[in-house]
């Protein structure tokens, strides 16, 4: 709410969204305050002005992690990688800065940049790094925190030298930005008395099969790949699916937050709904099979959005076809995030089992009892 409704956005994903010709500075971690302030003076004039006179053409702000959600969907903000990518977007020797918060963030980032011209920049005292240039930032300095670590990008710039790599693989589109109240604005076209109604209807006629949220990370023991196989199998039994954090990324770089993944991967029934909410939306083409809601901790908007269908079909949301998976989960949050979801009454898939099966107690908890006491 502070920052404003998320709205849908085209952007890119991937580490040719890194300019050559620009300052690169690679917001990464969870407080959104941080990037929004970063973002705002990008477009300083005198700070742009100080990038051109050091040889740059501007000032090219990028997302990591959930940091690059919450900027994508509030400002189109094109993503370079996710939490898996962190060093390696380093590693092309583009990034002047990287701008880190809280949370999950590599320490191995600092041996990385040693190699590269890349300041790590350090905000919070919860997350402190022995190399890094220290800029605290909080509300009360925020404008001025904001301004000393794009002035400390800028003036890094001129120390790239020529030790730069870009993969030849183009970047992907995207489109992102859903909301609970963008989501019914659409709806809303079709039913302004009852939005909720078209898409009740389609899931009690089988035309959606259910809703599935794909949540999480991306785990270095894991395929990226395997996220985006699931994704693919649910779109074809006519699934409709919403996803978060890296999860929602490893989908992008899929190539499934498209139009035109809606008419390559979805099933017909599925892709029929998904192309006329398009027109309804103005778009002239189908939403996405896959609807990108934010951030790890954005899980809130496809949750609040599960439990208002299920109050107005009068039943309850262990009753809903809606399920959940974080198959490559990696960060601690998520535990809390999966027993939140189990506790609401939404089974959660897993794709590695969390440190528990020491505690028989806990795994029965969890894989027998929550039935019982959830419905999950």
């Amino acid at each position: 709410m502070l920052f404003g409704t998320p709205k849908i956005f085209s952007s890119k994903i991937g580490f040719n969204v890194l300019e050559k010709d620009k300052v690169n500075v690679v917001i990464q971690g969870h407080v959104p305050l941080l990037s929004e302030k970063i973002i705002e003076f990008s477009d300083d004039p005198l700070l742009l002005e100080k990038a051109r006179s050091l040889g740059a053409n501007g000032i090219n702000i990028v997302g990591c992690c959930c940091t690059g959600n919450d900027a994508l969907m509030r400002h189109g903000i094109p993503i370079a990688g996710s939490n898996i990518h962190q060093e390696l977007i380093i590693a092309t020797g583009l990034a002047e800065a990287v701008v880190v918060d809280v949370q999950c963030i590599y320490p191995n980032i600092e041996n990385v940049a040693r190699h590269f011209h890349t300041k790590i920049i350090s905000t919070m005292k919860e997350a402190r790094f022995k190399s890094a240039q220290h800029i605290p930032f909080d509300e009360e300095n925020a404008d001025d925190a904001a301004k000393s670590i794009l002035n400390a990008a800028i003036e890094n710039f001129p120390k790239r030298g020529h030790r730069i790599f870009l993969p030849q693989e183009k970047s992907h589109d995207l489109m992102a930005g859903f909301s609970v109240e963008n989501v019914l604005g659409v709806l809303a076209a079709i039913n302004p008395q009852d939005p909720f109604k078209p898409l009740i209807e389609s899931i009690k006629s089988g035309d959606i099969n259910g809703i599935v949220l794909m949540a999480g990370c991306i785990s270095p023991e894991m395929t990226e790949s395997s996220q985006v196989i699931i994704v693919k199998e649910l779109l074809k039994q006519n699934v409709l699916v919403f996803s978060t954090g890296c999860s929602a990324q490893a989908c992008a770089r899929g190539g499934l937050l498209t139009p035109d993944a809606t008419m390559e991967f979805a099933g017909d029934k599925l892709k029929g709904i998904l192309r006329s909410l398009g027109d309804i939306a103005g778009l002239g083409k189908p939403l996405p099979p896959v609807w990108h809601f934010g951030s790890c901790v954005d899980n809130s908007r496809p949750i609040i959005l599960a439990i208002a269908l299920a109050q107005k079909m009068g039943i309850s949301l262990k009753d809903m076809p809606v399920a959940a998976s974080a198959s490559d989960w990696v960060a601690e949050k998520a535990a809390a995030i999966g027993a939140g979801t189990v506790a609401l009454g939404i089974t959660v898939h897993l794709g590695r089992a969390p440190p528990i099966l020491g505690g028989p107690e806990v795994v029965t908890l969890l894989t027998q009892k929550s039935e019982e006491l959830f419905g999950a």
